[in-house]
């Protein structure tokens, strides 16, 4: 990427020609390769494909909700029973319209007198069974049967209050053929529905889980705090600005390129939201480091194109090297084996390398058309263009008569608005006065000022101030830091991976609401039911079945089973022509409950072993319940593997860039402890509750057995992006004096404002999405804005400097053997800027000038 980087700044308008060109190939892959969003996976050689493989084989009109994908409309009337007249005028043309969207096969109707559902793919209903061909004696039983099942099968409550629909779709069953407008359509029916005449309506499922959500709008107050941290970091509009533009263009194309994976791969529904928060985050970051070191180099007097060559030799190449690590823990992922997660990797990938190429080739282009205008304040523009002459002089104060004329008619409008307070005409005069003031003869004001009165001195500023106070007792810093982050830790042993049901959902949206009502009308259970797939020997097997339906209904937690024992005299005509058919176990307690695990586990392991070998049958154990828990049950399986993998290949990075075993392994045994810290808060914010009312969460549970995973791949990425950009300082040092004491005090004077800036711009970008209503990306925003704070703030800005300054010179200790073979690999490149003041200040002295990038 150097001769890239190097290219942009030679020769710009041939780099942005060429970006231009790879915009143009990404926008048509993106819009016209373009695939879809699903929120399906498939589990490798667990129980519950075993199930949806053997489910598969059950004829159409038995399939029902054991092996296709559903949904479910319940309600409930307020003024009396679910049957009667008025409630059917509101609900049945709701499931008529629902019936009639793209992808739907059938609506159940429990308002049909026979029992006709609506849609052209509905089965016949049954004209009942003619107990006259029955045998005398068996037409007792036959005639119990039947009223069980008619019990059993109701859509109708027992109390009469409350009811439901099933919605059948059209495709693989899996719901990746259901188009995402038709989900998002039943959901606004349901909702225009909810609340007429005192009818109470909600609907979900998982084809519907995600389809809901809207967009977080909350991510433009991220940006917002970037472009104010960035304000504030550099003085200046332009240099403010050029991070937010360069990653915007990498999420966008990003987003573009995530579509054109989704032809692919699975990619989920949130994956361009989690894209878009890895994206920003990163992407202002990397141009964060790349702009600091060119406003350094210009601070040391250097010219434009020099400054924005040195920037890339050095920041450039530590971005490539640090998004480098966030890419290879991202396709980490792949070792699950789960499309779910490949489609994400993928996805995620792909938007960071498309804004570490914005960082180290569309801005270096910028940077060098700029020049140092793009580092100095507009006040120092204005300043400049009043010193000169002839045209330009002109030119300055046409543009700040330009600049006041803005003014006065915010001004103008501001006192003339009848519906703005007194207070506030005064505050705007005010603030216009003082902005179009400091915008136009601030220039003395600014630190650009400042720098050309002050020597840069490596030793200088409050950060330099701050090492030698961590210096001065370093064991008390590396301790405390570190007993903070083990304490935040502690919640993590609680930790329990699951996949949250609907009463996580918001208060009052469809899904919450039909969960409540499941709950109340059906049972807890009947929000997750397992599906028991069962293959008997031969056909006709109702003893057989008997025999495992009698066992799975003396299970302690089952509350109902269907068929149950009263229904099996039916049973023989359903299992003359297959030998396949499906159970539904409904617990006692609801899907994320911890004795609904304990149930699947005691049926898969006590259960169904014993029965299944005494009738010489085969018995699976699927349904969503079941695969959520198998999804868990793989990831806890794969995850030391995964740990392993990325953090072996992290470490051997670092080994090769730093050529030192200890600050090596100090980087990521500090990035699980980080990775540990964030999985605390957490647990106890989603399982725990604490702070749920401040966050808005608005209900706890498992959580998501994927969050861990990609938590720790996108944290371990951006812990490794610090270490970089704060070691590789201490390393230049250190090869140039020698003097463990002076590299960790130089280095983090010359990165540790940097590191605080860019890990501040990645809190407020991922914090941004916190208020985000689905607990899905709540989660992720919670997850790693808590990460990216216990990482910077404890681990690299106070244990880091700490424990190396404990160690001294054996942090660069490295056996000679290994020496010998590893590559030698600069990440710095060579720096001219370190050149000025070579020589260590007196530690002693603090009233040295602040360095460039030290504020």
């Amino acid at each position: 990427m150097g001769g890239l980087s190097r290219w942009a700044v030679n020769k710009p308008w041939w780099a942005l020609g060429a970006w231009t060109l790879l915009v143009a190939l990404i926008i048509f892959l993106g819009t016209s390769l373009k695939g879809t969003l699903n929120d399906s996976f498939e589990l490798p050689e667990t129980d519950s494909l075993q199930a949806a493989e053997l489910l598969a084989q059950l004829p159409a009109g038995q399939a029902s909700e054991a092996t296709s994908s559903t949904a479910n409309v319940v309600w409930k009337s307020e003024s009396g029973p679910v049957t009667a007249p008025a409630t059917a005028e509101v609900i049945v043309p709701l499931l008529t319209s629902i019936s009639e969207l793209e992808g739907v096969a059938c609506v159940t109707n429990p308002y049909s007198p026979v029992g006709q559902g609506l849609g052209a793919e509905c089965a016949e209903p049954d004209q009942g069974s003619d107990l006259s061909q029955v045998p005398p004696a068996q037409q007792e039983a036959v005639e119990g049967a039947l009223l069980a099942t008619q019990k059993a099968l109701s859509p109708i409550s027992e109390d009469g209050t409350i009811a439901k629909s099933l919605i059948t779709f059209t495709g693989s069953g899996d719901g990746s053929d259901v188009p995402t407008e038709t989900a998002a359509e039943i959901l606004d029916l349901v909702k225009a529905a909810d609340a007429q005449d005192g009818i109470v309506v909600g609907a979900n499922g998982q084809v519907l889980g995600f389809a809901g959500q809207e967009p977080p709008s909350s991510e433009a107050i991220g940006v917002l705090v970037a472009l104010v941290i960035l304000l504030l970091a550099f003085g200046s509009m332009i240099a403010a600005g050029l991070p937010l533009l360069t990653a915007g263009f990498g999420v966008s194309l990003g987003g573009l390129l995530l579509l054109f994976i989704a032809r692919f791969y699975d990619v989920a529904t949130f994956a361009p939201t989690l894209a878009a928060m890895i994206g920003l985050g990163v992407g202002i970051d990397y141009s964060l480091f790349v702009i600091n070191r060119f406003r350094q180099s210009v601070h040391a007097g250097h010219d434009a194109k020099r400054a924005a060559l040195e920037s890339v030799n050095t920041s450039g190449r530590a971005v490539v090297f640090a998004a480098s690590t966030v890419i290879i823990a991202l396709l980490g992922l792949l070792l699950m084996r789960i499309n779910f997660f490949t489609g994400l990797a993928f996805a995620a990938s792909g938007t960071v390398l498309l804004v570490m190429l914005s960082a180290v080739w569309l801005l270096p282009a910028l940077l060098s058309l700029l020049g140092t205008r793009a580092v100095e304040p507009v006040s120092a523009l204005f300043h400049r263009g009043f010193a000169s002459s002839g045209r330009t002089k002109v030119l300055a104060w046409a543009v700040a008569g330009v600049f006041a004329l803005l003014g006065l008619a915010i001004i103008g409008n501001a006192v003339t608005n009848p519906d703005l307070p007194a207070v506030g005409k005064v505050l705007t005069v005010v603030g216009v006065l003082v902005v179009v003031g400091l915008a136009l003869f601030g220039y003395r004001l600014t630190r650009e000022h400042r720098h050309e009165r002050e020597p840069w001195h490596p030793e200088g500023g409050r950060w330099a101030q701050y090492a030698r106070f961590l210096q001065k007792r370093p064991v008390i810093p590396a301790i405390l830091s570190l007993g903070v982050v083990l304490l935040l830790a502690v919640p993590a042993l609680s930790l329990r991976l699951g996949f949250p049901d609907d009463s996580g959902r918001p208060e009052g949206s469809p899904a919450r609401t039909a969960y409540e009502l499941t709950a109340e009308g059906f049972g807890p259970g009947a929000n997750g039911a397992f599906f028991v797939a069962v293959q008997l020997p031969e056909t006709g097997d109702v003893e057989g079945l008997g025999q495992i339906v009698g066992a799975l209904e003396q299970t302690e937690g089952v509350e109902a089973v269907i068929p149950s024992t009263a229904m099996l005299p039916l049973y023989g005509q359903v299992l003359a022509d297959s030998t396949v058919t499906a159970i539904q176990v409904k617990p006692t307690t609801g899907p994320q409950d911890q004795a609904t695990s304990e149930l699947l586990d005691r049926i898969r392991e006590e259960t169904l072993p014993p029965v299944t070998e005494a009738t010489d049958s085969v018995a699976h154990v699927g349904g969503i319940t079941a695969i959520v828990e198998d999804f868990s049950t793989v990831l806890e399986d794969a995850m030391p593997l995964f740990l392993a993998v990325v953090v072996g290949l992290g470490f051997l990075m670092l080994l090769v860039l730093f050529r030192s075993a200890v600050v090596s392994a100090t980087a990521v045994v500090t990035s699980l402890l980080s990775f540990a810290a964030s999985t605390g808060i957490t647990v106890a914010v989603f399982q725990w509750g604490w702070l749920n009312g401040l966050l808005g969460v608005s209900g706890t549970g498992p959580i998501f057995p994927f969050l861990p995973v990609m938590v720790f791949a996108i944290l371990f990425g951006l812990a490794m992006d610090y270490q970089v950009f704060l070691v590789s300082r201490m390393q230049e040092e250190w090869s140039r004096t020698h003097d463990n004491a002076v590299a960790v005090r130089r280095g983090l004077a010359g990165s540790g404002r940097v590191v605080l800036m860019a890990a501040l711009i990645m809190f407020s970008v991922f914090a941004a999405f916190i208020p985000t209503p689905g607990n899905e990306i709540k989660l992720f925003g919670v997850a790693l804005s808590a990460a990216v704070l216990v990482d910077a703030f404890l681990i690299r800005l106070v244990f880091v400097p700490s424990f190396m300054s404990i160690l001294g010179k054996a942090n660069w200790w490295l056996p000679a053997w290994l020496a010998d073979r590893l590559p030698h690999f600069e990440v710095e490149g060579a720096d001219e800027i370190a050149d000025i003041g070579e020589e260590p200040a007196d530690p002693d002295v603090v009233g040295e000038p602040e360095p460039a990038g030290a504020r």
